[in-house]
């Protein structure tokens, strides 16, 4: 198999895009060479950003490799050309929050796209407590419209069938069953986190064993519609106006709610880091703060309003028929599901030894000892107590309340 490299991108590329002019005043980065914010941008795949007079593009490479070699394991090299179909099916969706997809080399696991990098991955615009105005729209609509229309409910069963099989990811999925929800990994557990292994650990509770079970099955049994499977704010680019969403090899037919709630894990760590994080300008905290809040509530309501635009208008004839309730209690249903599964990827993330940029950058210890546990602490009351949330207002409630606690606590020790 060919491997790029920055010495031979420009020649592999110039006769695959003859559209795009590589003669002269072209660069070629690695990404992730010496920029931190771009070690954003996976740990994974091979990339590389070409950028012309005219144009920018990245190229990706998967190999069974990670790039990275502290992550000692192999990965299926084809998921790339998985993750490029992913690419073009959204894109034909809903291109306005899609990198445009230019190209794929089956044999070589390559492919082209849009570079995105006028924008800033959002991960490091929260880390810096600057809001995004339109996010929680934008996002909301973007999950909404991926997942309807690759959905039984827009798709002829033999269409959604077909999509479905094609993207059954087994190998990716694996990763994600195994990791995050029953903790089958050999990652080691963070050291701000080891005194309290046991509000996060299911081998020390048999009530949080259960719950994970519950929502692995869930997870893994629920063929809603195309899901990205891996949407956290490091695979997000925007600015105040923009957004684009990438990184989409974890694709596979899975319930709706997951991109839900894997997009607000981060939301609610953001939300928990920010009470800890130091802040010159205390008022700047509380608007940073109350901006989270509404993220949370805010992306519930955008999918919300246009999942139901998308059926009204759309929705295949053998639903036509059906009542309003039955829409309804299906996009009410997801509420407790994707606590939940924002909970338990939050107890993951939080506590294994990958980076998480949110708390890293509070370099304080003891804060950010704090900060992880008060998450922590949210996070298990979303995974075990998920069935008794029905609107994501009564989930901020319960944030308000437990910090309101843990700060009380604090105060007494």
């Amino acid at each position: 198999m060919f491997e790029l490299k920055k010495d031979n991108v420009i020649d592999y590329l110039a006769p695959r895009l003859p559209q795009f002019d590589f003669s002269k005043d072209v660069t070629v980065t690695r990404i992730g060479e010496g920029d931190d914010e771009a070690e954003g941008q996976g740990f994974i795949n091979f990339m590389y950003k070409v950028k012309g007079k005219d144009f920018s593009l990245i190229v990706k490479q998967g190999l069974s490799k990670p790039r990275l070699e502290a992550m000692n394991f192999s990965l299926p090299p084809e998921r790339n050309m998985m993750e490029y179909e992913s690419f073009r099916v959204r894109y034909s969706i809903i291109p306005k929050y899609v990198p445009k997809p230019y190209f794929q080399d089956m044999e070589n696991h390559i492919f082209v796209m849009e570079d995105v990098s006028r924008l800033r991955i959002v991960r490091f615009i929260w880390n810096e407590d600057k809001i995004l105005p339109k996010f929680a729209e934008q996002m909301g609509e973007f999950i909404a419209a991926s997942s309807f229309y690759s959905s039984e409910f827009y798709l002829s069963r033999e269409d959604f069938r077909e999509l479905r099989n094609g993207f059954t990811n087994t190998k990716m999925r694996k990763i994600l069953e195994d990791w995050i929800f029953l903790r089958k990994h050999d990652l080691g557990v963070s050291e701000d986190c080891k005194e309290f292994v046991h509000l996060f650990d299911p081998e020390y509770d048999e009530e949080l064993k259960e719950a994970c079970y519950e929502l692995r099955r869930h997870y893994m049994s629920h063929e809603e519609a195309l899901i990205h499977s891996d949407l956290h704010t490091s695979n997000v680019f925007a600015d105040e106006n923009e957004m684009k969403v990438i990184d989409m090899e974890y694709t596979f037919a899975g319930p709706i709610s997951f991109d839900l709630g894997y997009l607000l894990f981060n939301v609610i760590g953001q939300y928990c880091a920010s009470a800890f994080r130091p802040y010159e300008d205390l008022e700047q905290r509380k608007k940073f703060r109350l901006s989270m809040l509404h993220t949370l509530t805010g992306v519930v309501d955008s999918f919300r309003k246009h999942f139901k635009e998308y059926w009204k208008k759309d929705a295949k004839s053998y639903y036509k028929d059906a009542p309003e309730s039955f829409v309804d209690h299906f996009l009410d249903q997801m509420i407790p599901e994707l606590i939940g599964y924002a909970g338990i990827v939050n107890m993951y993330r939080l506590t294994s030894m990958h980076d998480y940029p949110d708390f890293d950058s509070i370099k304080e210890k003891e804060a950010r000892v704090n900060a992880k546990k008060l998450c922590l602490l949210i996070s298990r009351k979303m995974v075990l107590s998920r069935n008794e949330f029905h609107s994501m207002q009564e989930l901020v409630d319960e944030m308000l309340r437990i910090e309101e606690i843990y700060r009380d606590n604090m105060q007494k020790k």
